[in-house]
């Protein structure tokens, strides 16, 4: 996905956040736009729960003395958009987990897990990072944090934990700096081999996003959406 857009001269790339449904993924996209002062675009959800994605746009920072952009993605969580969501987990320069603590929610993060270790395997490039943005930490009886390393650990996962309350914007922009600087050490590598793109983002904004998922999709998605739409 990343690519160095020659138009104004900028490393653009993907950030994707994951993650079981409910975990907190759109809560943390919106708590991050409010904190870089952008605007979130969600094209369609019922109840709190995305069945599309939520887009978040932002510029700032230096890398080699480009400006970076981010492409900010949640992706949805609901089991009958599964095939949407591994779409744009294969888009990803580096995937921000959002991890439900609850007892409750912790159970499913190991599945979801599994899924996007499916997922990255089959991506082509170097490896795509991952930061695992452990939500929830305010819940009172929240997993300890080394039950959920000793859970990565055992999915042979070596990645750097950050604990959040989305709700409250907490830990937000750390796990966000986190994962940029996983995904400028991708793009290093994609410099490195020559495998990195120099022209326009294939995707330049949610609509163009939006329009790219029906394109592949066909309609496919679509009674699957009037599932989600039905269980809420």
């Amino acid at each position: 996905m990343a690519t160095l857009d020659p138009r104004n001269d900028a490393v653009v790339i993907r950030v994707v956040y994951d993650g079981a449904p409910m975990a907190g993924k759109s809560t943390s996209v919106r708590a991050l736009g409010r904190g870089l002062g952008g605007e979130v675009v969600s094209p369609a959800e019922v109840g709190g729960r995305t069945l599309y994605f939520d887009w978040l746009d932002y510029t700032g920072g230096l890398f080699e003395g480009r400006r970076i952009r981010c492409q900010i993605i949640s992706v949805p969580g609901q089991a009958t958009l599964a095939p949407r969501r591994r779409r744009l987990l294969e888009t990803a320069d580096v995937i921000v987990f959002v991890g439900d603590s609850s007892p409750a929610g912790f159970a499913g993060d190991r599945s979801y897990l599994s899924g996007l270790q499916a997922v990255l395997e089959r991506v082509s490039g170097p490896p795509v990072g991952i930061v695992f943005q452990a939500n929830k930490r305010d819940h009172a009886e929240a997993v300890p944090l080394d039950t959920i390393r000793s859970m990565l650990q055992e999915l042979g996962l070596r990645v750097g934990v950050v604990e959040s309350i989305a709700t409250e914007s907490s830990g937000i922009r750390e796990a966000f700096v986190f994962a940029v600087r996983l995904a400028l050490d991708r793009v290093r590598d994609l410099m490195r081999s020559g495998e990195l793109s120099g022209n326009r983002p294939a995707v330049d904004s949610p609509e163009e996003l939006l329009q790219d998922l029906k394109l592949q999709e066909e309609g496919s998605m679509d009674y699957a959406a009037e599932i989600g739409r039905a269980h809420v």
